[in-house]
Protein backbone atom coordinates (compact mmCIF):
# COMPACT_ATOMS: atom_id res chain seq x y z
CA UNK A 1 0.00 0.00 0.00
CA UNK A 2 1.08 3.49 -0.76
CA UNK A 3 1.58 6.13 1.75
CA UNK A 4 -1.43 7.99 0.24
CA UNK A 5 -3.51 4.69 0.95
CA UNK A 6 -2.20 4.41 4.96
CA UNK A 7 -3.56 8.31 4.68
CA UNK A 8 -6.91 8.11 3.34
CA UNK A 9 -7.85 4.97 5.55
CA UNK A 10 -6.23 6.64 8.19
CA UNK A 11 -8.97 9.49 7.66
CA UNK A 12 -11.63 6.84 7.13
CA UNK A 13 -11.13 5.20 10.33
CA UNK A 14 -10.97 8.68 12.01
CA UNK A 15 -14.63 9.41 10.44
CA UNK A 16 -15.90 6.20 11.87
CA UNK A 17 -14.43 6.28 15.37
CA UNK A 18 -15.70 10.08 15.50
CA UNK A 19 -19.05 9.08 13.78
CA UNK A 20 -19.24 6.23 17.06
CA UNK A 21 -18.49 8.21 19.21
CA UNK A 22 -21.46 10.88 18.58
CA UNK A 23 -23.53 7.96 18.40
CA UNK A 24 -22.54 6.97 21.91
CA UNK A 25 -23.13 10.44 23.05
CA UNK A 26 -26.29 10.70 21.75
CA UNK A 27 -27.66 7.67 23.32
CA UNK A 28 -26.18 8.47 26.65
CA UNK A 29 -27.85 11.66 26.79
CA UNK A 30 -31.30 9.89 25.51
CA UNK A 31 -31.27 6.96 28.11
CA UNK A 32 -30.14 9.12 30.68
CA UNK A 33 -33.56 11.08 29.99
CA UNK A 34 -35.34 8.63 30.55
CA UNK A 35 -34.15 7.47 33.42
CA UNK A 36 -36.63 8.94 35.68
CA UNK A 37 -39.63 7.32 33.82
CA UNK A 38 -38.17 3.58 34.87
CA UNK A 39 -37.47 4.92 38.15
CA UNK A 40 -41.26 5.36 38.48
CA UNK A 41 -41.98 2.08 36.74
CA UNK A 42 -39.68 0.86 39.17
CA UNK A 43 -41.24 1.89 42.40
CA UNK A 44 -44.91 0.74 41.22
CA UNK A 45 -43.44 -2.77 41.29
CA UNK A 46 -44.36 -4.90 44.40
CA UNK A 47 -41.33 -7.36 45.29
CA UNK A 48 -37.78 -7.40 45.69
CA UNK A 49 -37.12 -10.17 43.32
CA UNK A 50 -39.60 -8.07 40.41
CA UNK A 51 -37.55 -4.84 41.46
CA UNK A 52 -33.83 -6.61 41.31
CA UNK A 53 -35.00 -8.23 37.74
CA UNK A 54 -35.98 -5.15 36.70
CA UNK A 55 -32.93 -3.08 38.05
CA UNK A 56 -30.30 -5.55 36.16
CA UNK A 57 -32.93 -5.23 32.53
CA UNK A 58 -32.46 -1.42 32.58
CA UNK A 59 -29.50 -1.33 34.57
CA UNK A 60 -27.60 0.92 31.56
CA UNK A 61 -30.66 2.94 31.57
CA UNK A 62 -30.25 3.61 34.66
CA UNK A 63 -26.41 4.33 35.37
CA UNK A 64 -26.63 7.86 35.36
CA UNK A 65 -29.00 8.12 38.50
CA UNK A 66 -27.43 9.24 41.26
CA UNK A 67 -28.06 9.63 45.39
CA UNK A 68 -30.51 7.36 47.69
CA UNK A 69 -32.29 6.58 43.88
CA UNK A 70 -29.39 5.14 43.05
CA UNK A 71 -28.95 2.84 46.04
CA UNK A 72 -32.32 1.30 46.19
CA UNK A 73 -32.20 0.58 42.89
CA UNK A 74 -28.89 -1.66 43.40
CA UNK A 75 -30.54 -3.54 46.30
CA UNK A 76 -34.06 -4.08 44.96
CA UNK A 77 -35.50 -2.22 47.62
CA UNK A 78 -38.41 -0.19 47.22
CA UNK A 79 -37.62 3.86 46.72
CA UNK A 80 -37.25 5.68 50.69
CA UNK A 81 -39.72 8.92 51.13
CA UNK A 82 -36.52 11.34 50.74
CA UNK A 83 -35.74 9.04 47.54
CA UNK A 84 -39.29 9.86 45.65
CA UNK A 85 -38.22 13.36 46.82
CA UNK A 86 -35.09 13.48 44.78
CA UNK A 87 -36.66 12.15 41.91
CA UNK A 88 -39.52 14.66 41.77
CA UNK A 89 -37.06 17.14 41.89
CA UNK A 90 -35.31 15.70 39.17
CA UNK A 91 -36.29 17.52 35.96
CA UNK A 92 -37.88 15.03 33.42
CA UNK A 93 -36.91 15.98 30.01
CA UNK A 94 -38.54 14.68 27.00
CA UNK A 95 -35.97 11.69 25.67
CA UNK A 96 -35.86 12.21 21.98
CA UNK A 97 -32.93 10.99 19.97
CA UNK A 98 -31.68 11.67 16.28
CA UNK A 99 -32.86 9.45 13.67
CA UNK A 100 -29.88 8.77 12.31
CA UNK A 101 -28.18 7.45 15.93
CA UNK A 102 -31.13 5.47 16.07
CA UNK A 103 -30.61 3.40 13.55
CA UNK A 104 -26.99 3.00 13.70
CA UNK A 105 -28.20 1.23 17.12
CA UNK A 106 -28.92 -2.85 17.23
CA UNK A 107 -32.33 -3.75 16.78
CA UNK A 108 -32.99 -4.92 20.58
CA UNK A 109 -32.05 -1.28 21.75
CA UNK A 110 -33.95 0.62 19.25
CA UNK A 111 -36.90 -1.58 20.97
CA UNK A 112 -35.85 -0.99 24.02
CA UNK A 113 -35.89 3.00 23.38
CA UNK A 114 -39.65 3.04 22.08
CA UNK A 115 -40.75 0.81 24.83
CA UNK A 116 -39.36 3.16 27.09
CA UNK A 117 -41.63 6.17 25.54
CA UNK A 118 -38.28 7.51 23.61
CA UNK A 119 -39.28 9.68 20.60
CA UNK A 120 -37.22 9.79 17.65
CA UNK A 121 -36.91 13.39 15.84
CA UNK A 122 -35.51 14.21 12.44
Amino acid sequence: MSAEDHLREAAIQNLADSYAANVRREAARSWRNLAPRLCAEYDALTSDAERRAFYLKHENSLAGVTGLVSICLMAGKKLSPRARQELAATPERPAAMARSVFDALRPEDQMRFIKVGGRIRD
